[in-house]
């Protein structure tokens, strides 16, 4: 008895003792955990960032449209976890979606040909050919990509690139120069940023 005594003398001290505070509420029997707050993983999320600039540099210093080429891909938020392969990929996948438009706008202009100015008509078919062949050599350099075909992916984007360079001579020596906005420079721009980024990919 005397020592359940002693016990009991040690206890209450200690719970008065600890009534205001918040790590332990007797009366309602729960003890509150203090809240942890997790610490933001900047650093982690910076060096992501930075590692995917300086990947994106990498891929775009063999192009004439470095800034365009760079600009390209951070507008893209994929390209910033992408590695040398994939940002080459991605490039590749650009100018293919490009293409793709241009060649839908070009189609549909040509389904208008009652109201086409004279000379447009005829360009606007040759273009529309140029872009139908643009399409397959880059389904052609995605190819070799994969296949690690290094002078076949060259010359099938340098190919693409002299399909657009024909629609806007077609274009141009026909009298309607800018019937196509800047969409065969783009094209090119882009083709030039994918010969650049799979080179790259190729030397890593």
């Amino acid at each position: 008895m005397e020592r359940v005594s002693c016990l009991f003398l040690f206890i209450v001290p200690l719970v008065l003792s600890l009534g205001g505070s918040k790590a332990l509420h007797i009366s309602g029997g729960l003890r509150d955990s203090p809240t942890i707050k997790p610490i933001p993983n900047a650093n982690i999320k910076v060096t992501t960032i930075a590692n995917g600039d300086a990947l994106i540099e990498k891929a775009c210093q063999a192009t004439l449209y470095k800034d365009f080429c760079i600009t390209t891909f951070k507008s893209r938020p994929e390209a910033q976890t992408q590695d040398l392969k994939g940002l080459a990929f991605l490039s590749m996948k650009l100018a293919k979606e490009h293409a793709n438009v241009t060649a839908a706008y070009i189609a549909g202009k040509l389904k208008d040909e009652d109201n086409l100015p004279s000379g447009l008509e005829d360009a606007l078919e040759e273009c529309n050919d140029q872009y139908d062949d643009a399409l397959a050599q880059i389904e052609d350099s995605m190819q070799a990509f994969f296949a690690n075909a290094k002078n076949d992916v060259k010359t099938w984007l340098s190919t693409a690139i002299t399909n657009a360079d024909t629609c806007e001579q077609t274009l141009k020596d026909s009298g309607v120069p800018g019937a196509l906005g800047d969409r065969n420079i783009v094209f090119e721009k882009l083709c030039s940023s994918a010969l650049s980024a799979t080179g790259s990919s190729f030397q890593q």
